[in-house]
């Protein structure tokens, strides 16, 4: 697909190029007296129109070579595009780990006045485990919160 591309451009390039050397010929010719200088302006012009003409074939070899750089080029936008998107997809991840961490933390300070640690996994927003290190007789009232608050269950950790 991308091979069709690069031709039709190159192609419409080279017809944009021969319509603005007739038309720069025919306003040239136009303009030019009618005197001895005319067939040198004539000659001159109709260099420029064959050397137009004969551009795809004196840059043939070089066609494979553009062809090749746009489409390194593509691919290569294509893997940095990816490589951009897993990285976001991570820090997505992390920070939303580390905010559901923090909130369900402060809910345990604030509905029991207990210190303790939370640790959340997650893999692609979906939440694996949650973990809490916290003494044995405050654990269950601490299970129960997150379970009715978030809808999660939790392990002691």
């Amino acid at each position: 697909m991308q091979k069709e591309l690069f031709k039709i451009k190159y192609i419409s390039d080279y017809v944009l190029n021969i319509a603005f050397v007739i038309i720069l010929n025919v306003i040239v010719e136009s303009v030019m007296p009618s005197n001895h200088f005319k067939k040198y302006v004539k000659s001159v012009m109709g260099l420029v129109v064959i050397i137009v003409l004969a551009n795809p074939v004196l840059k043939f070899s070089d066609f494979d070579l553009q062809l090749e750089k746009y489409i390194l080029s593509d691919s290569f936008n294509y893997e940095e595009s990816e490589t951009e998107d897993s990285f976001f997809e991570e820090n997505v991840n992390d920070e939303f780990e580390k905010n559901l961490s923090q909130n369900i933390k402060k809910d345990i300070e604030n509905n029991f006045g207990i210190e303790c640690e939370v640790f959340v996994e997650c893999e692609n927003i979906n939440i694996k485990s949650v973990k809490i290190k916290c003494e044995e007789k405050d654990f269950l009232n601490i299970k129960n919160l997150i379970d009715k608050k978030y809808g999660l269950e939790c392990v002691k950790y």
